[in-house]
């Protein structure tokens, strides 16, 4: 059974204090409740922080479901997410959809800090580079899942300050003391090869080719078993 893909919340529960975020509040969720393929209602899981305005409640079908149109409101109290109202059922619902939860403070426009955009992007970025064998656990493929992506939203904002100057940073293989000098390499793979070599030039061509790189390659899968005698 393929793992859940964290959420903007998850992201945020995980680095409260690492990033400037210019909607703060997190940790909310709740879980959808379907009968006869319709959502009937949403349990509260957990009523999260810093919900100072009440924040969207995404409907959204698990992998491979064909659920559609459900909708939802939340309700909130003291900076808590209190509860949720189911407003359309939606159809089709084979299996409980994911409640996502987003906003509910600050402004997402103020591009001086990290905006729920600005997640989501990352989330969806790091989804190219992750192979869901490797864990065991949902728990496990979480956390490896939001350090990778705290990875992209890090090359992502570098990139944004860089603009159009950006410079990727490759592997240091040499340093120099008098006169402060460095060495980088990119790999010999993509050095060597007219279509991808262009694309190290910039931090966003850089991040292009951490999008494609696990697709030349291969995937790779694990399978655990016992070993014969």
């Amino acid at each position: 059974m393929p793992f859940t893909i964290p959420t903007v919340s998850d992201f945020k529960s995980q680095f409260p204090r690492d990033f400037p975020y210019a909607v703060p509040a997190y940790g909310a969720s709740g879980t959808a409740v379907i009968s006869g393929g319709i959502v009937t209602s949403i349990s509260l899981g957990a009523g999260g922080t810093g919900y100072a305005t009440v924040p969207t409640v995404i409907v959204g079908a698990a992998p491979g479901d064909l659920g559609t149109g459900a909708t939802a409101t939340a309700t909130i109290s003291g900076g808590s997410v209190t509860g949720f109202n189911v407003v359309t059922g939606g159809s089709n619902y084979g299996q409980p959809p994911i409640i996502t939860i987003t906003g509910g403070a600050g402004d997402n426009s103020d591009l001086s800090k990290v905006t729920d955009t600005d997640i989501s992007g990352a989330i969806f970025d790091a989804q190219f580079n992750i192979n869901q064998a490797l864990f065991p656990t949902q728990q496990f493929f979480s956390r490896a899942f939001l350090y990778l992506a705290a990875h992209q939203l890090v090359e992502k904002l570098l990139a944004a300050q860089e603009g159009m100057g950006s410079q990727y940073s490759w592997l240091t293989i040499s340093k120099g003391v008098d006169s402060v000098t460095e060495g980088f390499q990119i790999p010999e793979r993509i050095a060597q090869d007219p279509m991808l070599s262009h694309f190290s030039k910039t931090r966003y061509g850089a991040m292009y080719l951490q999008i494609i790189s696990p697709q030349l390659i291969a995937n790779v899968f694990v399978a655990f078993r016992e070993t014969l005698p």
